[in-house]
This record gives C-alpha cells, sequence and structure tokens, in this order.
C-alpha cells in the first residue's frame, strides 16, 4: 500500500543557549513524505517498505530559505507494526541555523511501531543518526525519540505530541547536547490513501 502525506508545520521556535540567551523565531516548515510496500513491484518484497521525503524550512519570521532536507530510506516489516529501517539523507542548511551555510550528509536507522486502539493510534520511533558535516572533524551522532498520539475529533482534526531529540556527540566539539520538544496540532484536510495534513504547533530547542 502506498501513502503521501503532505504537511506544512508553522511553529514559533525558542532556542535556550547556556549562556541562558533566548532567541526566538517564527518559521514555516513544509514536508512531502511517501512511504509504501515494495510488494507493488514484487509481491515476494511485500514486506520491505520504501520512505521518500522533502522538506523545505524557512526562518526569520518565514523571510528567507533557511533549511531543506531530502531523505530516503528502505524498510522492513519484521512483524505486522514493527519494521526497522536504513537511509541517507542531505541537509543543505542556512541561517539562521547557522550563521556560515554548509551541506549535511546523514546516516540514519530506525524502529517504527504503530498500532491502533479503538479511535487512538500510537506511534513510536526511535532514530539515530550519523551526522557528517564539512565545519565539525568527527562524526556527529544524534538520538531522537518521536511519541505520537493521533485522535480523530471532529472535521478529522486530531492531536499530536511529537518528538524529543538528543545530541549524543556534536560534530564539532564532542560535548554538545541538546534537545528538541515539538508539540503540534494536525488538521486533516482530505481521507483516503493520500492526505493533505497542517500543522500548527510549539518548538523549543535547549542547548
Amino acid at each position: 500500500m502506498k501513502k503521501m502525506l503532505i504537511s506544512s508545520l508553522l511553529f514559533l521556535g525558542i532556542t535556550t543557549t547556556a549562556n541562558a540567551k533566548t532567541v526566538e523565531d517564527f518559521q514555516t516548515w513544509g514536508n512531502v513524505t511517501a512511504t509504501g510496500s515494495l510488494g507493488v513491484v514484487n509481491p515476494e518484497l511485500k514486506n520491505m517498505k520504501y520512505w521518500v521525503e522533502g522538506q523545505g524550512r524557512f526562518g526569520n519570521d518565514t523571510s528567507q530559505f533557511s533549511q531543506g532536507m531530502v531523505r530516503a530510506g528502505l524498510g522492513y516489516a519484521v512483524m505486522d507494526k514493527v519494521s526497522i529501517w536504513l537511509g541517507y539523507a542531505f541537509v543543505p542548511t542556512e541561517e539562521p541555523f547557522t550563521k556560515k551555510p554548509f551541506d549535511e550528509h546523514r546516516i540514519w536507522q530506525q524502529l517504527l511501531w504503530s498500532d491502533k486502539f479503538a479511535d487512538i493510534t500510537l506511534t513510536s520511533r526511535t532514530r539515530l543518526e550519523q551526522r557528517f558535516i564539512p565545519t565539525g572533524s568527527d562524526v556527529g551522532w544524534r538520538f531522537r525519540q518521536m511519541f505520537k498520539a493521533s485522535v480523530p475529533l471532529a472535521y478529522d482534526f486530531s492531536f499530536v505530541v511529537d518528538e524529543f531529540v538528543f545530541k549524543l556527540l556534536d560534530a564539532k566539539t564532542q560535548n554538545h547536547f541538546e534537545r528538541f520538544i515539538i508539540f503540534s496540532i494536525s488538521f486533516w484536510l482530505c481521507g483516503g490513501a493520500n492526505r493533505t495534513i497542517w500543522h500548527l504547533g510549539f518548538c523549543r530547542a535547549a542547548r
């Protein structure tokens, strides 16, 4: 089965640094993700899955392109509701995420679980990333844990608690630790296999 999600996330990001300086920025994030089974190509590959994703992020109060992402991966369904993944991502980054623009390469692995209980869909995504950044001399390691609870309400409205991100090892300093907490509310504009989703949310990043 093929599923495509087209979404846009609007949020106010607050970043707190070690010296207690706070920076606020209103940003717009766009995302297009297509996932499905390779069984449509060959029935013997029904347990193999694909993931293709594109993102565009606009910062400095949504006045400029700040970061993009092209992510692709292959997965395998080890059980009906559990799959493991391996993939690659290309991430060009500019202000306000960095003072000097750079292109980042990532290798990522993840464990994905999803199940439905009555009208509530629960999802857990555990991801490990290896980040290759030209401004650093070492490989950066980052752990990401997403918990999502989707509760359909009137007009296909759902509430989502998103993601916690921990940078285990910074590619430059080797001692950096940060956490992102994202909360969002999703608006499902149409149903079926192809859905257009709008997210309105809040992001807090602590270093």
